[in-house]
């Protein structure tokens, strides 16, 4: 059984397309550091991936529910239409960003299922230390509109 997604196009509305113009105009010469973006307002501070241990702590005890009951990747792959390389990187952690639909495939293919659980998020205090005005390439980047000098030819030496 092989599984494909289906991806459908995004539809946004005038105020969403609108939004995001003003944000790439904004963008266009300013490249401001984390610190700085902050305290402009135009930010909130980051979104924090928290789970990811739990998540992988997750994988690890499916790939031994696998093991204990006799199954290969192989076998594995042909219940659920994920071929092996994908399973195999899913268990060692080199699956950097799986869809949530491949994990349940996977879980399922091993005959557990996957329990969710939501709790509250500890709040994390982010401190400025530093606001610096230094202009658009503050961030290590040339201006947009500024052309790089060519490099004068070196004089050749008389000998």
């Amino acid at each position: 059984m092989k599984v494909t997604n289906v991806y459908r196009a995004t539809h946004r509305t005038a105020e969403q397309k609108a939004k995001e113009t003003e944000v790439r105009r904004m963008f266009q010469d300013w490249k401001p550091g984390p610190e700085e973006l902050l305290a402009s307002g135009k930010w909130e501070g980051p979104v924090l991936v928290e789970g990811q241990e739990e998540f992988w702590k997750a994988i690890r005890k499916v790939r031994a529910c696998r093991e204990a009951a006799g199954l290969t990747l192989k076998d594995v792959s042909e219940r659920c239409g994920i071929d092996v390389a994908t399973l195999s990187k899913l268990e060692n952690g080199k699956q950097a960003n799986p869809t949530l639909f491949t994990i349940l495939l996977y879980i399922g293919a091993v005959g557990k299922r996957l329990h969710f659980a939501v709790r509250a998020k500890a709040q994390v205090a982010l401190k400025i230390t530093e606001i610096r005005d230094v202009g658009p390439a503050s961030n290590g980047s040339p201006p947009a509109n500024r052309r790089r000098r060519k490099p004068k030819p070196a004089e050749k030496s008389k000998a």
